[in-house]
């Protein structure tokens, strides 16, 4: 089973933040863009503030609705802060990916 990472940021979905965030529950509705169906072990690339940063979520459990083609699902997420840098991108350590000045800008 291949895990996959889903930029949802562009999409529309509740989040409901569990234990100070380390958990949660989603419903994602209108999500039938994705070429591959969200999976158990998948991540969600999600938005973490409003600068625009993102944060990171491992699916738990994910239950589709009856009509698939309406794109609606919910379930567990757990929080999965990134551990690669890429190059001028970095993780602050709570999971917000930030340009590596901003960062640095940040902890100076």
């Amino acid at each position: 089973m291949e895990v996959r990472t889903h930029d949802i940021t562009r999409h529309s979905y509740s989040f409901d933040p569990k234990d100070e965030g380390m958990t949660g529950f989603i419903f994602c509705h209108g999500v039938t863009s994705f070429e591959h169906r969200v999976k158990v072990g998948d991540y969600l690339t999600m938005r973490g503030s409003p600068k625009g940063n993102t944060t990171r979520y491992q699916v738990v459990t994910v239950e589709y609705a009856r009509d698939v083609e309406e794109g609606m699902w919910s379930g567990k997420v757990a929080f999965a802060p990134r551990t690669q840098k890429k190059e001028g991108i970095e993780d602050d350590g709570a999971g917000n990916t930030c340009f590596s000045s901003e960062l640095n800008a940040a902890q100076a």
